[in-house]
């Protein structure tokens, strides 16, 4: 698929903007509703879920991989889309995205061990700004193709914040014996 992508994009770049624009929003999208799936499984349930398979010592693990489900689901989706940085030709602000991401982690995790000194809120710092580096990045590499920031951030924020929701949701009511 992302041989196909980036042959199509290169191609369409100069032949058909718009179609580049569709094709790129549907790959976006669909890259979205598929990460979903799993990640709001992991996001709900991640701490059941390896204690179920691995043991009840593997619950902590659990817990972090419920942490880092989002910044993963973002990271599924804009990485095979990158590859737009070369076609448009913006190379340079795909290296200073991957520096600024490099560094923020380095200062999540510093910060995170030495000032806090815990596992868990080391993982939330690298999470957050790992979240907040990947959902810059999808916005932009959409903005490129001429998408506005506002409806790819609002878009791709609405359909999170609704998945998750309703997973927590699904999560509350089998926790406490609703259903």
């Amino acid at each position: 698929m992302v041989k196909f992508f980036f042959q199509a994009s290169s191609n369409l770049k100069y032949e058909n903007p718009i179609k580049l624009k569709n094709m790129t929003y549907s790959s976006y999208r669909n890259m979205l509703f598929i990460g979903l799936v799993p990640i709001s499984i992991v996001f709900s349930f991640g701490d059941i879920l390896f204690s179920f398979v691995f043991g009840d010592a593997w619950a902590i693990a659990g817990d972090y991989a419920r942490v880092l489900s989002i910044w993963l689901l973002l990271v599924f989706i804009a990485s095979p889309l990158s590859l737009l940085f070369t076609v448009m030709e913006k190379e340079g602000v795909g290296l200073l995205f991957n520096l600024a991401i490099f560094i923020s982690r380095i200062v999540s995790l510093l910060i995170g061990a030495m000032f806090f000194k815990s596992a868990l809120i080391t993982i939330i710092l690298f999470a957050v700004s790992g979240i907040v580096f990947w959902l810059w990045n999808c916005v932009y590499i959409l903005k490129l193709v001429g998408i506005s920031y506002w409806k790819s951030l609002l878009g791709t924020l609405s359909v999170i914040i609704i998945a998750l929701s309703i997973s927590l949701m699904i999560r509350f009511l089998i926790m406490h014996n609703i259903w």
